[in-house]
């Protein structure tokens, strides 16, 4: 069996289920096109396709609370519409390339737009809250000692709110714009405007 056309095969396999159901369904065919030879798909396809089913769950949720740890404050602010954005993302994006949390999570920040666009978000200021936290990655992980953002509400004000576990339901308790400056340094999150 070629290792690295297999490896670079199963790699797929488990992150990608659309590849997953045509290999499946045509082994020989899928297999060919990573470089394997028919015996070498076939007994690729000998793998049960519960196992990798399963495995490619256990990826997936691990990314997903990856990402939690990486927008924490967007997670405790959409609950279960967090992962159900993020299902989505996974299934529409390609595979990541690198093993970095926060760039999955930049990623992901990326894609919400078009989830938006497709499905009705209880939180209307989930979007503003999702940049936020994407500058502040920006700045501790690109080693950018300042990024700035601006919001159409008050991100400050529903920070601490979130914070302190009572976040309004709706966006007109916080209104206004604010631009903050955020910082790598441990002091983290300064207003610079309204």
């Amino acid at each position: 069996m070629e290792l690295a056309s297999s490896q670079k095969l199963l790699a797929r396999l488990y992150t990608d289920s659309v590849l997953q159901r045509r290999f499946y369904a045509d082994p020989v065919t899928v297999g060919a096109g990573f470089g394997l030879s028919e015996p070498d798909s076939k007994e690729l396809a000998n793998l049960p396709q519960e196992y990798v089913r399963n495995f490619t769950k256990e990826l997936r949720r691990d990314r997903l609370q990856k990402v939690t740890h990486e927008l924490p404050l967007s997670h405790q602010l959409m609950g279960r519409e967090f992962g159900d954005a993020f299902r989505e993302y996974l299934l529409k994006s390609p595979p990541p390339t690198d093993q970095l949390p926060w760039k999955d999570a930049l990623r992901f920040v990326d894609f919400f737009p078009t989830y938006l666009k497709k499905h009705s978000v209880t939180s209307n200021w989930a979007f503003d809250l999702l940049r936020f936290e994407a500058a502040r990655l920006h700045a501790i992980w690109e080693d950018r000692a300042i990024q700035l953002f601006w919001s159409r509400f008050r991100i400050r004000k529903l920070v601490r709110l979130l914070r302190a576990k009572s976040a309004p339901q709706q966006a007109s308790a916080i209104p206004s714009f604010s631009i903050i400056m955020v910082s790598s340094r441990p002091e983290g999150i300064r207003a610079i405007g309204l």
